[in-house]
């Protein structure tokens, strides 16, 4: 639950999302309206400074805008970018993992736990999404965003990696602690089940973008067998809360899902 605080933030970074929308989409000059939205964009550059909550909010919403106006996509990718390959991006394509999930795991300062502290999947599926409707927009003849090259090239050497990822390579262990009510299990649990949630961005990606051949096919089927394992140890070792993780929200698409059922019938 989230405290007042914390809440107030969620609205406000919510809102100043629509107003960029609907800043950009008024009838005012298009010198100013677009003064305006940059100015809005580098204050919403602020809530990477706060907790995962604001964060999360802050995805949903550019994600959201992104699809309403093709001409702040530049914009909002150019924020989303920046953040993503500074903090949590491994560029050298030979190294593993492709992700720095260390980052996104903090010690609780008021208890002997972690906590989650960056939302990666989250940001991850946000860059999906954009990279969906940039393609959309291009087939479409509506606009050319600068980054799409760049986004697909991320996207599939994440894929790509996380294929050949095993557990140690994220500091787990099959054997290990993933109790959240131990200092060691919190922050293992935590870092397994933001994995998991990547591995469905990176499924729903390559599906659904990267399309269907026998390159892709096989990748899926790598992918799968990664998460499966992730799955398996969190629902084995978590105890309690790892059994939840088979009744949480999900980051691979409906329409994904659905796509990939007619594939195999």
């Amino acid at each position: 639950v989230l405290d007042s605080a914390g809440s107030q933030d969620d609205f406000s970074y919510s809102s100043q999302s629509q107003t960029l929308v609907e800043v950009h989409t008024s009838s005012g000059g298009r010198s100013s309206n677009e003064s305006i939205c940059l100015e809005i964009l580098s204050m919403l550059r602020r809530s990477f400074t706060h907790q995962e909550p604001v964060r999360l909010t802050l995805y949903e919403s550019l994600s959201s805008t992104f699809s309403s106006n093709a001409k702040l996509s530049g914009h909002i990718l150019d924020l989303l970018l920046d953040h993503f390959a500074k903090h949590y991006y491994e560029d050298d394509e030979d190294l593993l993992p492709p992700l720095k999930l260390s980052s996104c795991i903090a010690r609780n300062e008021s208890s002997d736990s972690y906590i989650k502290r960056e939302p990666l999947s989250d940001l991850l599926n946000c860059l999906q999404l954009c990279t969906k409707q940039s393609i959309e927009w291009e087939e479409k003849g509506v606009e050319q965003v600068s980054h799409l090259k760049r986004l697909k090239k991320i996207l599939r050497s994440i894929s790509r990696r996380l294929s050949t990822c095993d557990l140690d390579d994220f500091e787990l262990d099959k054997s290990g602690d993933y109790l959240m009510t131990t200092s060691v299990g919190s922050k293992n649990h935590l870092t397994a089940a933001l994995l998991l949630e990547i591995y469905e961005v990176a499924l729903d990606y390559t599906f659904s973008i990267e399309g269907v051949s026998d390159a892709s096919c096989n990748l899926l089927l790598d992918l799968f067998v990664k998460y499966q394992s992730v799955l398996d140890v969190l629902t084995e070792k978590g105890g309690s809360a790892g059994k939840k993780n088979l009744m949480r929200r999900r980051l691979l698409s409906s329409s994904t899902t659905l796509l990939f059922l007619k594939s195999l019938f």
